[in-house]
């Protein structure tokens, strides 16, 4: 995927001036009767080259939905759609009724995003302080506002860091859990997390799906999260399987409920991996 395709995480026109508020909460309208995502034949590529194609599948408000694949299965560029941010998808994809493909400011504003790629991630060398202070700047939150808010959050997560602290300094699992809290600051219907697994072993990953399903629970955002590794993913998540990119990919339906065990959306196709940007 190119910057091209990518759509800035704070839009030109936002207003700049903090407030002490973190932002509207979302509201039952924001959703379509009970599903919060409804994909349509969903396409991603270049020519015959598919990154994924033919990717339709539903997601209840209120499940953790998963995503999974290998490293160039479109699954950062699939959570950059999910948020209305990515361009050159095609098929259709509704998120709390509005159209995630076509640029929806009202989506943008109902949604964020924890940890995209390189996109979207902590700086290294800033400290907690720092990180949260930069989060509001971008949410439009009062500093102060953020940081009382990150304190109940961090309890919720069980996050345990000072404020001096700089983020490279943490390990794996408390960074994570940082750009959770760092990305919930602000009201939101929709989080998304990539690379979940991202440097930690099966016990920490266990350990972060359960601090999602809390914080899901205490903010009331559903939250979609990415990973290479199939075995962690909860029993009672949504997974979308995304296959290797190739070419001529074919269609598969599926409709995710919360009351379906594991249930699976995976799109068939040939099984040659080739070379593609995530």
């Amino acid at each position: 995927m190119s910057d091209t395709d990518l759509v800035p995480l704070r839009d030109p026109d936002q207003q700049d001036a903090a407030t002490d508020q973190p932002g509207p909460a979302p509201t039952s309208d924001d959703v379509a009767d009970s599903d919060l995502v409804i994909a349509t034949g969903l396409d991603y590529g270049t020519g015959i080259r598919r990154v994924f194609a033919g990717l339709d599948f539903r997601l209840t408000a209120g499940t953790l939905g998963v995503l999974h694949g290998t490293d160039g299965s479109g699954k950062s560029t699939l959570l950059l759609a999910l948020i209305g941010r990515a361009g050159g998808v095609g098929g259709s994809l509704r998120v709390a009724g509005h159209d995630a493909l076509h640029g929806s400011k009202k989506l943008r504003s109902i949604t964020t995003a924890a940890r995209i790629g390189s996109i979207v991630d902590a700086e290294p060398k800033h400290s907690v302080a720092d990180a949260i202070a930069d989060r509001a700047a971008v949410d439009g939150i009062r500093t102060g506002r953020a940081r009382s808010t990150f304190d109940e959050l961090a309890d919720v997560l069980e996050l345990r860091v000072s404020p001096d602290q700089l983020v490279e300094e943490l390990d794996s699992y408390q960074r994570s859990t940082l750009e959770l809290a760092l990305a919930a600051l602000r009201p939101s219907t929709l989080m998304v997390l990539d690379d979940l697994d991202r440097g930690l072993g099966v016990a920490d990953q266990d350990r972060l799906y359960r601090a999602i399903i809390r914080l899901m629970a205490h903010t009331g955002s559903t939250v979609v999260a990415s990973t290479v590794e199939p075995d962690t993913i909860p029993y009672d998540a949504v997974t979308i399987d995304l296959p290797p990119p190739g070419p001529n990919r074919r269609r598969h339906t599926t409709d995710a409920q919360t009351t379906a065990p594991k249930r699976t959306a995976t799109p068939s196709g040939p099984s040659q991996p080739a070379d593609s940007p995530q």
